[in-house]
């Protein structure tokens, strides 16, 4: 029924959980619309020490990370850089992604957010958009 899309393209970095820029905001027409969210953060690395992973989570709520009521619909399962041969060298990991049908069950304005986080250990930085690659986030409205 409808699309909307957005792109971040800003070399990013993070030690804890932070929103990565990619965010955007549907109308649904009717409650009984589904949204199918489709996210890229592009050119993914993790740099400087043997516990540095990241992981990717998927909001439904505030566009800002912890700025006030949000739902977490998906989160990746294990840290992207996790194994690595050489525990303090940076690892290219390229692009992470997901997908997400969502029940909202609302004609209000939704927001979803895309959030990264380092879950190893304080010192590691995690990165992503490296070099100012796109990022990108699209969510579809799809009627019942």
């Amino acid at each position: 029924l409808q699309v909307v899309h957005s792109t971040y393209a800003t070399h990013s970095t993070a030690t804890s959980q932070v929103t990565t820029g990619l965010a955007v905001t549907i109308t649904p027409s009717a409650t009984s619309s589904k949204i199918y969210i489709n996210y890229r953060l592009a050119n993914c690395r993790r740099q400087s020490h043997a516990n540095a992973y990241g992981r990717v989570k998927l909001y439904r709520g505030d566009a800002a990370y912890g700025s006030g009521t949000q739902t977490s619909l998906y989160q990746s399962s294990n840290g992207w850089g996790y194994h690595t041969p050489s525990g303090t060298d940076t690892l290219d990991v390229g692009d992470n992604g997901g997908i997400w049908l969502d029940s909202p069950n609302t004609t209000s304005a939704t927001t979803y957010t895309v959030t990264i986080e380092n879950i190893g250990g304080s010192d590691g930085i995690v990165k992503w958009s490296t070099n100012n690659s796109t990022s990108s986030i699209v969510a579809m409205e799809v009627g019942a």
